[in-house]
């Protein structure tokens, strides 16, 4: 089980949904991890667009556009 990561390319456009009711935001995947940054479960590193600095997100967040 790839857990989703295969569905994915690096550089491509996404979005992030939070599950809540607000917007998705779009970022572009920069690269997946496998958990051990911070002891959680899968995990990209993301850029959100129109920002200036990567953040990681849960893989289970992410939508293709």
């Amino acid at each position: 089980d790839d857990g989703g990561i295969m569905k994915f390319e690096i550089g491509e456009i996404v979005e992030i949904e939070y599950g809540d009711n607000s917007p998705r935001k779009k970022a572009v995947l920069l690269q997946f991890n496998d958990g051990k940054l911070f002891g959680t479960g899968k995990l990209a590193k993301i850029m959100f667009i129109g920002e200036n600095k990567p953040t990681y997100t849960l893989l289970d967040r992410i939508c293709k556009l």
